[in-house]
């Protein structure tokens, strides 16, 4: 089956950032759209479809996901006055959603998209270099990680972790902070990883991940969304 592809044009980065559904598993957006398209029947609620993200001069991002509802404005709403449709991204598109944002948010918008998929999930994990701090992983990938916790890093600067990888142990790694904010969840930021030096621990990074990844690939969950996700690659 062929997905319907809805094109999202902005003038700049930030007016992307009020369209963020929150709450979704692996990332959502709401889509406008003139009042007559709302009503395909391609975008009803469970379908699969292509969402191509245009700002400025930044080229064309694709993503994929499954509406999840379609509405007309309501006053209250905070993107009151436009007709459109919600849609949540589907678990291989979270990781480049999620590099938008954080573009946009930093200014970096000329920075490559991460190539590296992250699969959102919470470890317990620790700030070697930061007094021993107990913290929470949000999402992690070969490449780097999103930390919730108490404390932030500045930018720039390279810390220790040590991560809980269940069967492989305490694993230590070391990264650079690539950004860092205050958050409603409580202070966040993002780490790319150094495996200089460190091939074991990324070794058992990467079979932890690929576990991680088998354990997804046999799931037969019911939900929408991973039902969908079968119907567009």
């Amino acid at each position: 089956m062929t997905a319907k592809t809805l094109e999202l044009r902005l003038q700049c980065g930030t007016d992307l950032l009020p369209l963020r559904l929150r709450d979704m598993p692996y990332g959502g957006l709401f889509v406008p759209l003139a009042a007559g398209a709302v009503d395909d029947p391609a975008l009803e609620p469970g379908e699969p479809v292509v969402v191509l993200v245009e700002v400025g001069d930044l080229g064309r991002v694709r993503l994929a996901g499954a509406v999840l509802w379609r509405r007309l404005p309501q006053s209250e709403a905070p993107d009151a006055g436009r007709t459109g449709v919600g849609v949540g991204l589907f678990p291989n598109y979270a990781h480049v959603f999620d590099d938008l944002l954080e573009r946009f948010r930093s200014g970096a918008v000329s920075a490559p998209l991460r190539a590296e998929r992250r699969r959102p999930l919470s470890m317990s994990a620790t700030w070697v270099s930061g007094a021993g701090r107990a913290c929470e992983v949000r999402d992690l990938s070969s490449a780097g990680m999103r930390v919730v916790g108490r404390g932030l890093p500045a930018p720039g600067t390279r810390h220790l972790w040590s991560l809980d990888l269940g069967e492989e142990g305490q694993v230590e790694v070391a990264g650079e902070v690539r950004w860092a904010r205050e958050d409603r969840d409580g202070d966040t930021y993002g780490v790319r990883f150094d495996w200089a030096g460190r091939e074991e621990a990324r070794g058992r990074l990467g079979r932890y991940l690929s576990s991680l990844d088998t354990e997804e690939g046999a799931s037969k969950g019911s939900s929408t969304i991973s039902t969908s996700l079968r119907r567009v690659r």
